[in-house]
């Protein structure tokens, strides 16, 4: 008789009774595994509780266990417990006891929702290059051992949300130009360069970090992303000694904007442009060459060294709850309001 593969792998009988299995049926209805149903996965082989799972009438589709500090099965565990479950769902966020390479993951091409932020999982994003499938994608906070080029990722044309910040990617950002869906696009603090320019078809962009990376650029080329909200070019091509450069005044469109930070980059212009920004919670101007008026314009020409330039601004950006700024006319930042 042909001997049947073994595989070793056991899912921790202390982490197990807290994961919640999201299970669909045939009519596409959705319930969640008991601890009790959990807990007689215990000590059973990955293979076995696949078995087990199909012999209940239960195709999971998600793989839902996020914020749990215990959890210690490694993610090739997991690879192999759902290996022909066309699994779509994957979240194990949070989970930052839980280490691995995602090769294991290469074969999961029905995904279409993998995060795995915040965890020591590690490897190439190469490896992630077939899931083309997938419309979110969250790696951010894995460290440099998460590494390779976007390039890799250029592919995935059905991204809307990518979040690659504090890892060991890099590349040029030219790579997500063609990522058209993209509405969530974060790749903070990583080796990630490239002009901005190509960020610029990106129309459907909600929330763009960019900060402490080596792109540079005008930032007139983001005039059209009209859905944003957020904007953070904070610190950008500092490493590179290149620049995110342009007029302030590039950005008094984008009237959606609640959080807006430029501090540390050569944009320049005059702070009145953006007093149109009524939607303003937060904004970050310091260390740049914007400049404050000595008069404000439908505000009662009130002068800016006698109501600070933060005050008036906040007059009329009424969500505005910080703003920092060191203006070139002046040498003290004024607290947040």
């Amino acid at each position: 008789a042909e001997e049947k593969e073994e595989l070793p792998h056991q899912l921790d009988a202390h982490s197990i009774s807290l994961i919640s299995w999201v299970v669909e049926d045939e009519k596409l209805n959705f319930k969640t595994l008991s601890d009790k149903q959990a807990q007689e996965f215990m000590s059973v082989p990955i293979f076995a509780v696949r078995l087990y799972l199909s012999e209940i009438g239960a195709t999971p589709k998600r793989l839902m266990c996020d914020a749990n500090d215990k959890l210690t099965v490694p993610l090739e565990n997991w690879a192999v417990l759902v290996t022909g479950l066309e699994l779509t769902h994957m979240q194990l966020s949070l989970c930052r006891a839980m280490s691995g390479d995602i090769a294991s993951l290469a074969g999961l091409v029905h995904l279409t929702f993998l995060n795995l932020s915040y965890t020591s999982v590690r490897g190439d994003i190469a490896n992630l290059a077939g899931l083309v499938q997938l419309t979110r994608l969250g790696l951010q906070h894995t460290s440099v051992s998460m590494v390779g080029d976007v390039a890799n990722l250029a592919g995935l044309m059905q991204l809307t949300h990518l979040y690659l910040s504090n890892t060991g990617v890099f590349g040029d950002v030219a790579n997500f130009a063609g990522l058209v869906k993209l509405k969530e696009l974060n790749f903070k603090n990583t080796k990630v360069s490239g002009d901005i320019v190509n960020l610029a078809g990106l129309t459907q962009l909600v929330h763009l970090g960019l900060s402490y990376t080596s792109v540079s650029g005008d930032i007139a080329n983001l005039a059209g992303l009209k859905q944003l909200t957020s904007l953070d070019l904070s610190s950008t091509g500092v490493i590179a000694n290149l620049a995110v450069l342009g007029d302030i005044a590039n950005l008094a469109g984008l009237m959606k904007l609640t959080h807006l930070y430029l501090n540390n980059t050569s944009v320049s212009g005059n702070v009145a442009n953006v007093a149109g920004l009524v939607q303003l919670r937060e904004l970050n101007l310091c260390k740049t060459k914007v400049a404050a008026p000595r008069t404000w314009p439908n505000y009662g020409n009130l002068h800016y060294r006698n109501a600070p330039a933060c005050r008036t601004l906040r007059t009329h950006c009424i969500f505005l709850k910080r703003i920092s700024y060191r203006f070139r006319s002046q040498r003290v930042a004024p607290s947040p309001i």
